[in-house]
C-alpha cells in the first residue's frame, strides 16, 4: 500500500552463492518470529524471488531453524545449495516436523528430502560433497543419531548404535567421520591420545564417554575407533 511501513525484520541471514556465484539466498524472519521467507537473488541485478515461507500464530523456529546457526565456513547449517547440482536445501516445519526440502532457484521443483514423525536437527556437507551428513530424532524423540543421506534423499544410512545424542565432523577427504559419544563434549578428547581399533559388529553399541570414527565410504569396513580411557 502507498505510505505503508515495509515490515520490520528480526533478522536476515545470507546462505551463501551457487558453485558460478550469480545466485545467493537470503532467509528472512519477522519481528514478531511468527513467519519466515526464503528468497534467491540474481547476483547482478538484486532481483529476488520467493522460494517458500512459512506462518505460525505462535512463533517459527524449530530445532533446524534457519536462523544464525554456523555450520561449515560460517554458512548457516540448515540451509544452502546442494553441490553440483543447481539447487537449494532448507528446512521447514510446514508439516509440523522438521524436515530437509529442495528447490530449484526460480521456486520450482520444491521436494521433501526427508518426511516422517520426527525431525532434522542438524545439517553438514563433507569436503568431498558427495552427500548429506544429519543428525535426527528418527529413532527416538530424546536420542539424536547420525544418517549418511545421498542429495536426493535416497540411501539414508544410520551410521552408529546406541542410545544418546551423537554428534559428528567429517574429516577433510570425506571417507570418514568422527565425534564423541553420548556423554562427552567434543571438550573431552585428549590431543594425541592413542586409539584401539576394533571391527564394529552388527548391532554393536558404543561404549559411553569415548571417541568414535567411522567410515562413511560403502565400499570401506565400517570400523570403530575407540580412544583408551
Amino acid at each position: 500500500r502507498r505510505g505503508a511501513k515495509p515490515p520490520c525484520l528480526a533478522q536476515v541471514t545470507f546462505g551463501g552463492w551457487n558453485e558460478d556465484g550469480t545466485r545467493g539466498i537470503v532467509f528472512a524472519v519477522d519481528f514478531d518470529y511468527k513467519a519466515w521467507r526464503l528468497f534467491s537473488f540474481v547476483a547482478a541485478t538484486g532481483e529476488m524471488t520467493l522460494l517458500d515461507s512459512h506462518e505460525d500464530e505462535a512463533w517459527v523456529g524449530g530445532p533446524c531453524f534457519l536462523g544464525p546457526r554456523a555450520g561449515a565456513g560460517g554458512m548457516p547449517g540448515c540451509m544452502g545449495w546442494i553441490p553440483k547440482q543447481d539447487r537449494i536445501f532448507y528446512v521447514s516445519e510446514e508439516t509440523g516436523w522438521a524436515h530437509l526440502y529442495g528447490i530449484a532457484p526460480d521456486g520450482t521443483g520444491k521436494t521433501p528430502l526427508t518426511s516422517g514423525t520426527w525431525e532434522v536437527h542438524s545439517i553438514l556437507i563433507p569436503e568431498d560433497r558427495g552427500h548429506f551428513i544429519l543428525q535426527t530424532g528418527e529413532v527416538s524423540p530424546f536420542d539424536r543419531h547420525l544418517y549418511r543421506m545421498d542429495f536426493d534423499g535416497s540411501d539414508r544410512t544410520r551410521l552408529f548404535d546406541g542410545d544418546g545424542r551423537f554428534e559428528g565432523w567429517p574429516s577433510p577427504d570425506g571417507p570418514d567421520c568422527g565425534g564423541p559419544l553420548p556423554g562427552e563434549s567434543p571438550t573431552g578428547a585428549v590431543p594425541g591420545r592413542q586409539s584401539r581399533r576394533r571391527r564394529a559388529r552388527p548391532g554393536d553399541r558404543v561404549a559411553h564417554g569415548r571417541m568414535a570414527h567411522l567410515s562413511l565410504d560403502p565400499a570401506r569396513d565400517r570400523t570403530l575407533h575407540r580412544s583408551r580411557e
